[in-house]
């Protein structure tokens, strides 16, 4: 099912003693951090398949956490919210890369993420190759060159073939085991909005154990999926620093970010 939820319809959550998170007032902005964190809970999703179902990766797992990312924002929201939600994902790498940079601190190369500026062109890359000829504009924008679109439709079609054939053998939750969040849903607008994914997400795919989910003070800008417990964690304070992030950087105000 098409989702076509108005990404930049955010309402600040109302004020509360122990200060809980609050989408930032500015539309954009309030977007880019709605977006980010849909697509980070995807990745954090794959990772949970990859434990839970024992999968062999080929690899990076992940690389194999941000190609299930994207394949979600393709098959399950319309064209429009999902390029929205493309845009600025891909700017999160852009702003990330960026804030490296002004930091003076070196590139990670041993880390067990790509670089993002690498993460960025296998995003656009990956959604560009689901639907070329519908998409040429937006990768024109987004900058993605000549010759590595060539090879976008099959590097999409490897992607499909091995997440795709997964999902689909994972039937609707029912009454079934899913995710599961922990805590109640209206704490705060983030935890509204992943409350609002796990729904979603459990009405298209099930799970053959729980996974439970929770929002929480982390004590670090951070999301993760935890394989002892079985549970993704998502950090108020990654929320905050996407909204930090958004508003120190002027191009962020741009449409399109590109590196």
């Amino acid at each position: 099912m098409l989702r076509c939820v108005v990404l930049v319809m955010l309402l600040a959550a109302p004020a509360r003693a122990e200060a809980p998170f609050a989408f930032p007032k500015d539309p954009a902005a309030a977007a880019f951090v709605r977006s980010n964190l849909i697509a980070t809970f995807y990745h954090e999703m794959g990772h949970g398949l990859i434990d839970i179902l024992d999968l062999a990766v080929p690899g990076r797992e992940e690389d194999a956490a941000d190609s299930l990312s994207a394949l979600m924002i393709d098959r399950f929201w319309s064209e429009d919210a999902a390029v929205e939600l493309t845009r600025n994902t891909a700017a999160a790498f852009v702003l990330f890369d960026r804030q490296t940079e002004s930091d003076g601190s070196d590139q990670a190369y041993w880390d067990t993420h790509s670089l993002d500026l690498q993460r960025y062109d296998n995003l656009v890359c990956l959604f560009y190759g689901a639907s070329p000829e519908v998409r040429a504009g937006l990768a024109d924008e987004l900058g993605l060159p000549e010759q590595r679109r060539e090879s976008c439709p099959e590097e999409y079609q490897q992607a499909s073939d091995s997440w795709g054939a997964m999902l689909d053998g994972m039937p609707p939750q029912d009454h079934g085991p899913g995710l599961r969040l922990v805590g109640p849903a209206d704490r705060n607008p983030l935890t509204a909005l992943i409350a609002e994914e796990i729904e979603a997400l459990n009405g298209e795919y099930g799970l053959p154990v729980f996974v439970d989910v929770t929002v929480e003070t982390c004590g670090e800008a951070n999301a993760f999926y935890d394989s002892r417990a079985r549970r993704i964690v998502i950090c108020e304070e990654y929320a905050e620093e996407l909204a930090r992030l958004f508003a120190a950087d002027k191009e962020a105000s741009k449409k399109v970010i590109t590196p």
